[in-house]
């Protein structure tokens, strides 16, 4: 064998046999950010001081559903009403510390049951000087058959800001409405959604005097 072919072949032997450099660089998993997990577990375990709502006493046939910072069930009869051209629900809770805890459902352009788009929802807890409230004026409602019955699909109610310094007005039977002229706060309310999903059994019978206060 000649020197050249004794050289090259020694060359290629000694590179053969030095380690691979891909072998000594370590790949660590990302951890993730500290921020993100934080805001993460704050805003799904937020809740108003006033939710969950008092258990219901006596159970019923409906089973409305509501997930989100104000997380409750509702099986009792709702109280419902047809005025004009519209369909009032009103479900009413008590909050865990006193406060008033109100699902309202409008379904506009009302003409007897059957199903509706662009209808008016909102949930409203007043918990001592603050007032809570989630809305959409664009959610579908099926309204069932002589009126016994509302359907709501899962429907998501975005939150309006905080509202301070805001006691309620209340009716002699005891309805109550929120004229609210005082400043908005940013709080942990801001951005978060109340999901409804659920039948509310409706009792047709609610004073002249609740529906103009609420439902205007």
């Amino acid at each position: 064998m000649s020197v050249r072919k004794l050289c090259l072949f020694l060359f290629i032997f000694v590179s053969a046999c030095d380690p691979d450099p891909a072998r000594s660089v370590r790949i660590l998993a990302r951890p993730i950010a500290e921020s993100t997990a934080v805001q993460s577990s704050v805003s799904s375990s937020w809740h108003p001081a006033g939710c969950p709502p008092v258990v219901e006493k006596t159970s019923g046939a409906g089973n409305l559903q509501v997930a989100g910072p104000c997380a409750f069930e509702h099986h009792q009869i709702a109280k419902c009403k047809a005025k004009a051209d519209d369909f009032f629900v009103f479900v009413d809770r008590v909050g865990a510390n006193g406060g008033k805890l109100g699902v309202y459902v409008n379904v506009e352009h009302y003409h007897g049951p059957g199903s509706y788009l662009l209808s008016i929802a909102h949930i409203t807890l007043q918990d001592g000087s603050l007032l809570y409230r989630w809305s959409s004026d664009n959610i579908s409602v099926v309204v069932g058959a002589d009126e016994a019955f509302v359907e709501l699909p899962t429907t998501r109610l975005s939150a309006e800001p905080l509202m301070n310094s805001c006691p309620p007005v209340v009716a002699p039977d005891g309805s109550y409405h929120f004229p609210c002229t005082a400043r908005r706060l940013k709080s942990a309310l801001d951005g978060t959604q109340e999901i409804l999903r659920g039948r509310i059994i409706c009792a047709k019978e609610e004073p002249e005097d609740r529906v103009q206060s609420l439902g205007d």
